[in-house]
């Protein structure tokens, strides 16, 4: 700002005072669990925020994380228990670490979660503009929503039966389960009547694998719920025993100790 008197003359030196108008609320994300994934631990719970407009932003001064359980509806407020009523957790209370373009949970506040529940994580930030700041709201476009399984699945074995002897075995069967989902099943043959090695190597088609080779584990086919496995040709030998070991492997990568 400056001075004009009548005679035309403008006051030297002038001031100046620059300011940016700001109505726009930050843009938040959760990183960490990842939308669609499934996980069988919580070590964190992450994301990033930014404020508008991007090109001369104010500063993110307050976070809030909402963490609701989709299978029951149940909010999480940063301690046990669970509650029906809706509830965040917020930096204001140190339930929320901000920092310049992230933000995390603090550890003692995650949640703790039910095996083979869903959940859906939002995060909302509020800049420093002065008053109330502009306020982002919970439920954005950078949510996420995933699910929890920490239980490995299991595998059954239905063909061949323990202990039975057979003239032919052209393929095995059986299945399995999981809270969630299982996204593998491997099948692991060893011929007991022979010296080590003694795994069945699928790709060879003979008994020469040692057995602690991860490649003596071979997938199965078909479903995961109802597997199949073809022998073409048939690798067995008269008399010789052999033993049949299935594991599956769930959607959050948890493996069942083969049996």
């Amino acid at each position: 700002a400056r001075s004009l008197d009548k005679a035309g003359n403008y006051s030297v030196p002038y001031s100046s005072w620059p300011f940016v108008y700001d109505s726009s609320a930050p843009v938040s994300a959760v990183v960490f669990p990842a939308r669609g994934s499934t996980i069988s631990s919580l070590p964190n719970i992450t994301g990033t925020m930014a404020d508008q407009p991007f090109v001369n932003p104010a500063v993110v001064r307050r976070m809030g994380v909402l963490v609701r359980n989709l299978t029951d509806g149940t909010y999480w407020p940063g301690v046990a228990p669970w509650v029906v009523g809706y509830s965040t957790m917020s930096s204001d209370i140190v339930q929320v670490q901000v920092w310049s373009s992230s933000w995390n949970v603090v550890l003692t506040k995650l949640p703790t979660l039910v095996s083979g529940n869903s959940y859906y994580i939002s995060a909302a930030g509020t800049d420093d503009t002065p008053g109330p700041g502009n306020v982002e709201l919970y439920g954005g476009p950078f949510f996420s929503t995933f699910t929890y399984d920490d239980t490995p699945p299991t595998s059954v074995i239905a063909m061949p039966v323990d202990a039975n002897y057979y003239r032919t075995m052209a393929s095995f069967s059986g299945s399995s389960s999981d809270f969630v989902g299982v996204s593998t099943i491997s099948l692991n043959v060893q011929n007991t009547s022979i010296a080590s090695p003694n795994c069945y190597d699928a790709a060879a088609k003979t008994f020469t694998l040692a057995c602690s080779n991860p490649a003596s584990w071979f997938k199965a086919q078909g479903s995961t719920a109802s597997w199949t496995y073809t022998f073409s040709p048939q690798p067995w030998t008269r008399d010789n025993t052999y033993i049949v070991r299935s594991s599956a492997t769930d959607m959050a990568l948890s493996a069942q100790v083969a049996v």
